[in-house]
């Protein structure tokens, strides 16, 4: 009588699927090592809009002026490279509207390139 062995060899990872998997890995880690900075620069920025709007200095001022006191605590917050074009202040009856819209764009690499974009705004109440 002849016994039939049912129960599987067990094997180990292929060195393929063990190359892919570090494949995979030093993409994941590239892309968190190039995007990363950009989130943490994005974080200080909506801290220092909150900042602003709870700021009573910032309340009754002009628009002029409470873009000149955010562009001074991005400085104070060591983000020297921001344009100020991306920082925009508008004001109606219900008070000013702070916006910041920006993008970041990163080699990835080789040829690809990542394109973030960030639009936060916050409302500064009237007097």
């Amino acid at each position: 009588m002849k016994l039939l062995n049912k129960e599987k060899i067990q094997r180990g990872e292929s060195t393929a699927s063990i190359l892919l998997l570090i494949v995979a890995a030093v993409l994941v880690g590239t892309f968190a090592f190039k995007a990363v900075p950009a989130y943490m620069k994005n974080n200080t920025i909506k801290a220092i809009m909150e900042d602003v709007q709870k700021d009573p200095a910032t309340v009754g001022e002009n628009s002029k002026q409470v873009k000149r006191i955010f562009l001074n605590r991005l400085k104070t917050n060591s983000i020297y490279e921001f344009n100020r074009d991306n920082v925009t202040v508008t004001s109606d009856r219900q008070g000013m509207m702070l916006r910041v819209a920006y993008q970041v764009q990163t080699k990835y690499m080789f040829n690809i390139d990542l394109l973030l974009h960030f639009d936060h705004s916050v409302e500064i109440p009237p007097i």
